[in-house]
């Protein structure tokens, strides 16, 4: 039994390390354009999602429920993004990407995709698309 604890130990060191790294090494890029990685992650699910609540962009982005509204209010500062009530609902806010936010996502979409493309060079396709079934297998 310790053995296998032990294994768990290492399998979380290292997969959380590998996380960490390749978040630095893109937030590294991220910040010539002057965006965060959760500011690309909200640009990113409003371009490919569509518009939604802040709710749902914390949900989609996975991130901790104080940060989003700060993040998507810098944002809205930027010119990025724009937030209305939901005329269904009033409590609730929708958020749209605007088009100077989609052309700051299209030109670091390109830097971040070329950043996973390095980090993962040495992985072959079949040895990603292995990892990926295994992970996928956690959730």
């Amino acid at each position: 039994m310790q053995n296998y604890k032990k294994e768990n130990g290492l399998f979380f060191i290292c997969l959380s390390r590998t996380s960490s790294m390749i978040f630095r090494k893109i937030e590294k890029e991220l910040i010539k354009y002057d965006l965060t990685l959760t500011q690309f992650a909200i640009l990113e699910a409003l371009v490919h999602k569509g518009s939604m609540p802040v709710g749902k962009i914390m949900n989609t982005i996975l991130s901790t429920p104080g940060n989003v509204p700060f993040v998507i209010a810098n944002l809205i500062k930027k010119g990025y993004v724009k937030k209305v009530c939901d005329p269904k609902d009033r409590r609730f806010h929708i958020v749209s990407i605007t088009k100077k936010g989609e052309d700051a996502y299209k030109i670091t979409e390109g830097i971040h995709n070329q950043v996973l493309n390095e980090f993962l060079e040495p992985l072959d396709r079949d040895q990603k698309l292995y990892i990926s079934r295994m992970l996928k297998k956690l959730l």
